[in-house]
């Protein structure tokens, strides 16, 4: 599961879920039917959510457990009496343990805005949150899916017939 959790973002293996509707929105994402492990995220990288939007830098991460992106609100913006619009954002995502062939996968998107009405709307519950939660629940599907379609390394070996090295002969 872990390799497929790994390879989210726009500019990897894209977010396994509607892929039509994110490329309406300009977002330019292609869906990984298989996994790639040179797209994996690690400790020091950033995700792409769209082209034209800075990458969330990763703040946490453990490989096979979690990792998690975030993006600061302009702090000139946010600070007392400044009236600019800011916007604040982190998406975690986890893999729990259930077990020795089972797990469980969470996505968690918390969003923070200004108290201007225009990030409200751009951000909050009215418009974010229900697509965010349409979106986030097809990607888990969506990783679940293809995490269950690939075959285990136990198949995988028995399927194959490997050939020993011949030994050196000096």
């Amino acid at each position: 599961m872990w390799p497929w959790i790994a390879q989210i973002g726009a500019d990897r293996g894209g977010f396994y879920s509607y892929q039509w509707l994110e490329n309406l929105a300009g977002c330019k994402v292609q869906n990984a039917e298989r996994v790639h492990p040179e797209l994996a995220v690690g400790p020091h990288d950033s995700i792409s959510l769209h082209p034209k939007m800075p990458p969330l830098p990763v703040v946490r991460y453990e490989a096979g457990s979690h990792f998690v992106v975030h993006a600061k609100a302009d702090e000139a913006a946010r600070g007392v009496g400044a009236g600019k619009p800011w916007v604040e954002t982190s998406w975690g995502f986890y893999l729990e343990p259930l077990g020795p062939n089972r797990c469980r996968f969470v996505s968690r998107f918390r969003c923070a805005t200004s108290p201007d009405a225009l990030s409200h709307i751009e951000y909050g519950p009215l418009l974010v949150e229900p697509i965010g939660f349409a979106m986030d629940r097809r990607m888990l599907l969506g990783v679940k899916a293809r995490a269950e379609a690939r075959p285990s390394a136990a198949k995988v070996s028995k399927a194959r017939k490997v050939k020993k090295p011949k030994a050196a002969h000096a």
